[in-house]
């Protein structure tokens, strides 16, 4: 009885230890991701920018060592705010925006308070000539 009390105090001991030492993410690491991607934007593609500059710029971006994928060039917006983990369009949309680019890093960082994956979305949207008018970052929730 003795060393079973024995084993199981040492098998507490453990526990308790790489308990300790294990960091369980919040979703800090997403949120200055976001904040990273919002400055490298601000600092690396202007207003205006055309959208070969746009496309060359998220193929060289890396938030973290994470790459994005980029998504083709669309002038399709049927698929945006239609779910947690779908694009969304900016809260006011300039009545000049015809066409998009999104790159997507699918999950950078998971939230155990809620349960979820967070992915991290960079949206640019252009005019009729090719031309960066306004552009959107933000983080969402996958299961």
């Amino acid at each position: 009885m003795g060393r079973q009390v024995g084993i199981f105090l040492l098998l507490t001991f453990c526990a308790g230890s790489l308990l300790s030492a294990c960091k369980f993410s919040k979703g800090e690491r997403a949120r200055a991701m976001e904040q990273e991607l919002e400055e490298k934007i601000k600092s690396g593609v202007p207003t205006g920018a055309t959208r070969a500059d746009v496309q060359a710029f998220i193929d060289k971006l890396s938030i973290k060592g994470e790459r994005p994928t980029r998504q083709q060039y669309s002038m399709d917006f049927s698929a945006f705010d239609r779910g947690a983990d779908a694009p969304h369009k900016p809260k006011e949309m300039p009545p000049n925006i015809v066409g998009h680019l999104i790159a997507k890093w699918a999950s950078v960082d998971s939230d155990v308070s809620i349960m979820h994956n967070i992915g991290l979305y960079a949206i640019f949207f252009f005019d009729a000539n090719d031309h960066l008018v306004t552009y959107s970052v933000y983080r969402y929730f996958t299961d």
